[in-house]
């Protein structure tokens, strides 16, 4: 039997037993929150959340994903004040279980709600979101006071 490259030939009829079950989460959904002291954040962080709110990865958020995207906004809002690679790396990581990039959400087995593969999109239209200003202070800071 010759082999051409390294470990054991496949078999004949191989059974995938690593396939991960996808198992349907029944949890409460929220609305989409106020970024806690958007205020204070650098405008890159705040172009950072707005991609974020707007990308369809937020269909699928329960609480614990968005508290998650609120702490990863400090750290981001920090790169920016002082970049480091470290920084970065830790943002990556995190944006990642978060379905960032297409490989991310492949990986992920992340889905929409007509059960398609959630991609992105290639349209620069929709590349930044058509927000007003108003709508933007409220998400920022919840609309309240002056």
């Amino acid at each position: 039997m010759a082999t051409h490259g390294k470990g054991r030939l496949p078999k004949d009829n191989p059974m995938r037993r690593n396939k991960n079950p996808e198992e349907i989460l029944e949890g409460r959904k929220v609305p989409v929150p106020v970024l806690r002291n958007g205020e204070a954040y650098h405008p890159e962080t705040l172009n950072w959340w707005l991609t974020w709110i707007n990308s369809p990865q937020v269909e699928a958020f329960l609480p614990t994903d968005w508290e998650r995207l609120q702490q990863l906004a400090a750290l981001v809002n920090a790169y920016w004040n002082d970049p480091k690679a470290s920084t970065l790396a830790e943002i990556r990581q995190n944006e990642s279980m978060l379905g960032a990039t297409v490989a991310d959400r492949q990986r992920l087995r992340m889905k929409d709600q007509g059960g398609k593969t959630v991609q992105g999109t290639n349209n620069p239209t929709q590349a930044e979101p058509e927000i007003s200003d108003e709508e933007l202070y409220r998400m920022l800071n919840g609309g309240g006071g002056a």
